[in-house]
């Protein structure tokens, strides 16, 4: 099989594309389970959150059998210099 230059040409732009958009750094995790102060009940809270330079921006749920309904928000964490 013979490469041309124009195959050459477009596999170096698909691959200078991809190297543009580098895939997203994520965190997610599990809380352990902890007793609720409002309902006195345990819960276990579930997050996720996304990397854009020295900050990450997320969000998380709070279970419970008791609980009304499912808790959620928004959370943010910031590098900053000692």
């Amino acid at each position: 099989m013979k490469i041309t230059q124009t195959c050459l040409a477009a596999l170096a732009a698909v691959a200078l594309a991809c190297a543009s958009k580098p895939t997203p750094i994520t965190v997610t995790g599990v809380l352990d389970a902890y007793r609720d102060p409002q309902c006195d009940c345990p819960v276990e809270t579930t997050f996720t959150g996304r990397l854009n330079g020295d900050t990450i921006d997320g969000t998380f749920a709070t279970r419970g059998s008791q609980l009304a309904a499912q808790q959620t928000g928004t959370w943010r964490v910031k590098r900053t210099a000692r």
